[in-house]
């Protein structure tokens, strides 16, 4: 793990030079957090779980679906009770008037910190990787329903994730009995959504922008135009904004531009944050982290982890900041370095094994 450290230390040090020299402390803050959760939180979580025996595969997956599966149950406890809903917003949560749910109750349903990304990327994440362990997780096959529909309550992009997840489980599933479970929830869920979430008795608010997403990705699929949704267009329309000079092409421009700043207009894409953030330089230090992580889980063999990584980071990073603004970026880093860990420690007890021959 010494590269992935040095590598996220030499990003986190370059943030803090540009933010210093003109630029928004809070990139600082939310890259720290990201920092410290990545070198620090999430291996020693692992070496935790392996001090207290509970490191294996079985245990670590288990662990992470029932942690889902707890939250999929409060979400829907919200959505079905509404003093319950409420109680959690004001006290639990305690949100504020400047949240954007405050005044947009027709989502953000459960607890969490960020209801509209963070917290239905990661439900939509961890859908997608129970999929891949349901012979030793069965019980996890009645979550399924209810893990999506928690997702998107609080953001619609969660069942692309999970879509895409469980895309790549169904192509390189050995147990073809589970994948065809999952194909026909996934069939059914489809086939018959607007009636499945009426189940829930959404609110018509709720209800209607449910279905605008159904219809939206409906006419994407049938025109094969990422901007022919209303999302599309603007995420690869007007919230592509280029960086005006040479230096911040090269630097950035030093803060990032979700909030509008005078002129220069606002914007949800990642690729364009992170560029008027802290330009080419920026990128280049990110995105190869991002190549070597890759690189490092192909050794590893982890092929569906691999494509699992690579599109659910491709999808993030289009609808927010993958990093530093989502927790889900740590979560995937977790599963990461459990798996590279899984791997090392396997290539040591074959090659123990040979030499005691």
């Amino acid at each position: 793990m010494r590269k992935e450290v040095f590598m996220f230390t030499f990003l986190f040090i370059f943030v803090v030079i540009r933010s210093s020299l003109e630029g928004d402390v809070s990139f600082i803050n939310k890259t720290m957090m990201a920092y410290l959760n990545i070198i620090m939180v999430t291996p020693a979580l692992l070496i935790f779980a392996q001090k207290i025996e509970y490191g294996t595969e079985e245990q670590f997956i288990r662990t992470l679906l029932f942690v889902g599966a707890i939250a999929t149950i409060i979400t829907i406890v919200c959505l079905l009770n509404s003093p319950f809903h409420e109680y959690v917003r004001n006290q639990i949560v305690q949100v504020s008037e400047e949240d954007y749910i405050y005044n947009n109750d027709y989502r953000g349903f459960g607890i969490a910190s960020n209801y509209t990304s963070n917290y239905g990327f990661t439900l939509g994440f961890l859908c997608g990787l129970g999929c891949f362990y349901l012979k030793q997780n069965k019980w996890f096959l009645y979550f399924i329903p209810l893990i999506i529909i928690a997702g998107l309550v609080n953001c619609r992009t969660s069942i692309i994730i999970a879509a895409v997840i469980i895309m790549i489980f169904l192509v390189s599933a050995q147990k073809k009995i589970y994948a065809l479970f999952v194909g026909c929830i996934g069939i059914l869920l489809f086939s018959y959504f607007d009636t499945f979430i009426l189940i829930f008795g959404l609110s018509d608010r709720t209800y209607d922008w449910l279905i605008s997403f159904q219809q939206q990705m409906m006419s994407v699929v049938a025109s094969g135009d990422l901007t022919a949704s209303n999302a599309g267009s603007e995420i690869f329309g007007h919230m592509v904004i280029w960086p005006e000079t040479d230096e911040q092409w090269i630097l950035g421009r030093g803060y990032d531009i979700f909030k509008a700043r005078g002129s220069v207009g606002n914007s949800d894409n990642g690729w364009i944050r992170q560029l008027n953030y802290g330009g080419i330089i920026y990128l280049l230090i990110f995105y190869s982290i991002i190549i070597s992580l890759l690189r490092r889980l192909k050794r590893c063999r982890q092929w569906s982890y691999l494509f699992v990584f690579l599109l659910v980071f491709v999808i993030t990073n289009t609808k927010t900041t993958a990093f530093p603004s989502t927790q889900l970026f740590v979560l995937m880093m977790l599963v990461y370095y459990f798996y590279v860990k899984r791997t090392a420690i396997t290539k040591i007890t074959a090659t123990t094994s040979l030499t005691n021959r």
